[in-house]
């Protein structure tokens, strides 16, 4: 009996919701039943070896040391030799093997040791200078030297801006150590040239000529120049130090603390000889000459730093806390 004979009569035909079944004509034009054929085939289940399956969905204190590894570039991480959020000098991520560590806190050694020379041989005498050469009183030396003193500390909070805001710290610190430069050379110009200082005091004489106001202009203008490259790359400095060594690594934590011990024994040694050898030469050589060797100090001090560039490693910026404190939401 037919599909069709089989509704006429009022029996409906059974549909398998599986497997429905068409009616088709053979090659003679005759109805016959074709092989059932389901609308939809499951697909073949598949063996799930468990050892892949561990390797796909990780537990979660391994997916945690992978994603520790990835970002500390430890020895969790596929790319152990990386660093987080850490660039060379040309933008691509620090390896530890070619850049930072102990080859590049050198430099920055080296560097710490002749500026802190340069300040000290400057700083030590300025009130003698003062008062020998531009005839000022005590009171007022020590007025204008405790003041020059404090405008050091205060441009600090400059540097300090501009090092984590916007520059960077190496940048920030090359930046100012050049300012700084540049007011040592005038300083070494005004205590060099005549014209620019008074006359000396001549033996006898009651009073003695005091600077004019172009002359003491000069001199002041150049050493708060000083004070503000002074100033302003010392803390980039410290911090920059500081950068070049992994924290997450235990070897190179035992590192960082041997380089601050480094830096404060650099300092020390700088402040040393600006004071004892650069002072005397001040005093029994003239001016001129201890003003030109910290100078020169000072510009070795640059030179090595910049020398170190390649070897660097330079944090990428965040984002600029000035800019979170006073946005108006």
């Amino acid at each position: 009996m037919s599909a069709h004979e089989s509704v006429k009569k009022g029996q409906p035909g059974r549909l398998d919701n599986r497997n429905r079944e068409t009616e088709l004509s053979n090659s003679n034009g005759e109805n016959a039943w074709p092989s059932k054929v389901p609308m939809h085939q499951p697909e073949e289940e598949k063996m799930v070896d468990p050892g892949l399956a561990l390797q796909a969905f990780p537990l979660k204190e391994d997916a945690a040391k992978t994603e520790r590894g990835l970002e500390t570039g430890g020895s969790d991480s596929p790319l152990h030799s990386y660093t987080k959020q850490v660039l060379d000098y040309r933008g691509r991520p620090a390896s530890k093997s070619t850049v930072g560590g102990s080859k590049s806190s050198i430099f920055i050694l080296g560097m710490q040791f002749a500026s802190t020379l340069a300040y000290a041989g400057t700083v030590t005498n300025l009130v003698l200078y003062l008062t020998d050469k531009l005839h000022e009183s005590n009171a007022s030396a020590a007025s204008n030297v405790n003041n020059w003193s404090g405008a050091v500390y205060l441009c600090s909070l400059i540097g300090a801006f501009f090092g984590d805001a916007y520059w960077g710290r190496y940048l920030t610190s090359v930046i100012f150590l050049f300012i700084y430069l540049t007011g040592m050379i005038l300083s070494t110009v005004s205590v060099s040239l005549p014209s620019l200082r008074p006359p000396d005091c001549t033996s006898g004489s009651a009073t003695c000529q005091r600077a004019s106001t172009k002359q003491a202009g000069f001199f002041f203008f150049s050493i708060y120049v000083q004070a503000l490259g002074c100033g302003a790359f010392q803390p980039c400095n410290t911090a920059f130090g500081a950068d070049q060594f992994d924290e997450d690594d235990p070897k190179e934590v035992i590192q960082k603390s041997k380089y601050f011990s480094w830096l404060y024994l650099s300092s020390s040694a700088g402040a040393l000889i600006g004071n004892s050898v650069i002072v005397y030469l001040e005093e029994h050589q003239g001016y001129k000459l201890g003003f030109s060797i910290s100078t020169a100090a000072l510009g070795l001090s640059l030179l090595l730093y910049i020398a170190g560039t390649p070897l660097y490693r330079y944090e990428k910026l965040g984002d600029n806390p000035f800019t979170r404190v006073f946005q108006v939401s």
